[in-house]
C-alpha cells in the first residue's frame, strides 16, 4: 500500500522522481544537433532525370523497351492496401516532401516517365 501511495505522488510530482531511470528522460533536439542540414547538402531521393526536357525520347530509349516492352506502363500495377477491402478515396500524390511514398502509382513510379503536354498519343 506504502509503495502504490509513493509511486502514485511521485507521477504527480516529476520534480520528485529521482528514483526513476534516465530512460525518461527528454533532452531538447537542439543540444543533440549542432547544426541542421542546408537543403543544398542534402540529396534529394527523387533522382534527377535525363529526359526531364524531352520527355518523349524516353519512350523510344532501350530502357523504356527493357523495361516495359511492348505492354503498357500501367500493366503490373497492383496498389497494396491494409485489409481486405480496398480504400474508397485514391491518394492524393505519390510524392511527398520530396520523397517516393511506398507504393506509388505507375507513372510516378518510373522517375524517367514524365507526363508532358507536348507529347501526342
Amino acid at each position: 500500500m506504502a509503495a502504490s501511495v509513493l509511486n502514485t505522488v511521485l507521477r504527480r510530482l516529476p520534480m520528485l522522481s529521482l528514483f526513476r531511470g534516465s530512460h525518461r528522460v527528454q533532452v531538447p533536439l537542439q543540444t543533440l544537433c549542432t547544426k541542421a542540414p542546408s537543403e543544398e547538402d542534402s540529396l534529394s531521393s527523387v533522382p534527377i532525370s535525363p529526359y526531364k526536357d524531352e520527355p518523349w525520347k524516353y519512350l523510344e530509349s532501350e530502357e523504356y523497351q527493357e523495361r516495359y516492352g511492348s505492354r503498357p506502363v500501367w500493366a503490373d500495377y497492383r496498389r497494396n492496401h491494409k485489409g481486405g477491402v480496398p480504400p474508397q478515396r485514391t491518394r492524393k500524390t505519390c510524392i511527398r516532401r520530396n520523397k517516393v511514398v511506398g507504393n506509388p502509382c505507375p507513372i510516378c513510379r518510373d522517375h524517367k516517365l514524365h507526363v508532358d503536354f507536348r507529347e501526342s498519343v
